[in-house]
């Protein structure tokens, strides 16, 4: 099952998400993706893949007001992760299936994320639903050259693409500088992928070969 964590700092999430993978769960973490919803910037084709959402303490309770009156996540059981609540606010009632506390025993919050949403709101995605490289790409902010790049690794289908390749189909020409610009550009993907709390390997390099993106 996947989880979503909303946050503004990702390394207060770190503790948190080793817990999450303790009990099985796939999780993703994002800053931009707050952001992304909070400025009504279109954001439903990534979390519908999703089945449960939760918003960080880092968020002030204004912000999750806000963010819940301009959003619905039809798909997704909502959490509200605090240190200090211990009960779903009156006026979140309806969205917020339950209040997980910082420091939760794991037993606890085993048993919270396995509730059933409240109001039978429960996703409809089977197990083997993933995020897709595809809506990554609508949000993560690549600039030209890097879309252009990560388009061509996407469309390789997890197959192995060199340096000259890359070269050849944005520049139509293989030079050193080009080749150094493609090794400067995939190293900034990767910085992304970790801004947004992803895995780096998710661009493989491949030395004297080339770079594959794994799929999912």
């Amino acid at each position: 099952m996947n989880v979503l964590i909303l946050t503004k700092c990702i390394p207060v999430e770190e503790e948190f998400v080793k817990r999450l993978h303790m009990l099985g769960y796939e999780v993703f973490c994002s800053c931009a993706l707050l952001s992304s919803l909070k400025n009504k910037i279109s954001s439903d084709n990534i979390t519908k893949y999703f089945q449960i959402i939760i918003i960080s303490e880092t968020v002030s309770d204004t912000e999750v007001e806000s963010l819940l009156k301009r959003r619905e996540f039809p798909s997704s059981i909502l959490y509200r992760k605090s240190s200090s609540l211990t009960q779903v606010p009156q006026n979140m009632e309806r969205q917020i299936q339950d209040i997980i506390i910082t420091n939760e025993e794991l037993e606890s919050l085993r048993e919270k994320l396995s509730q059933r949403n409240r109001n039978d709101a429960v996703s409809k995605l089977s197990d083997s639903s993933s995020l897709s490289k595809s809506d990554l790409e609508s949000f993560i902010p690549f600039s030209k050259k890097e879309k252009m790049v990560f388009e061509i690794l996407r469309d390789a289908d997890g197959d192995i693409v060199s340096r000259e390749e890359i070269c050849g189909k944005i520049w139509s020409e293989v030079t050193h500088s080009n080749l150094a610009q493609i090794s400067s550009i995939i190293k900034r993907i990767k910085i992304k992928f970790v801004d947004l709390g992803m895995d780096e390997d998710s661009v493989q390099t491949f030395w004297g070969k080339g770079y594959r993106l794994v799929q999912r």
